[in-house]
């Protein structure tokens, strides 16, 4: 990855896409090093049966 580089994200063939990710540096004692990501997503949209009552 390069720091001069904004990156974009797709999860999914039709799902949104995260654009506009730049890499940080990361400071250390040695050198300054570039970053990483760590992503997390979360379906919003949840879908259950409703379930059936027993007779």
């Amino acid at each position: 990855m390069s720091p001069d580089t904004s990156y974009s994200v797709v999860i999914a063939e039709g799902s949104p896409t995260s654009s506009g990710l730049p890499v940080e540096n990361c400071d250390d004692e040695e050198g300054s090093l570039a970053g990483g990501w760590r992503l997390t997503f979360q379906n919003t949209v949840v879908f259950q049966e409703t379930p059936t009552p027993e007779e």
